[in-house]
């Protein structure tokens, strides 16, 4: 193998390693954002039971 070979094999495994981190990065992001809004409504929803236990 040249070196030419083996220099563009490890640029396009740094890519794709790039692009893994990038996706695993946001769609763990995306999870949190789901979560928290589920927990927000969740709370607001429990808040509601509470003022409606009140009357």
């Amino acid at each position: 193998m040249t070196g030419e070979l083996v220099e563009g094999i490890i640029i396009m495994l740094v890519i794709v390693f790039a692009i893994f981190y990038m996706v695993k990065k946001s769609s763990r992001q995306a999870l949190n954002d789901m979560t928290s809004q589920q927990d927000e409504s969740a709370e607001k929803a429990d808040s509601t039971d509470k003022e409606r236990d009140k009357n």
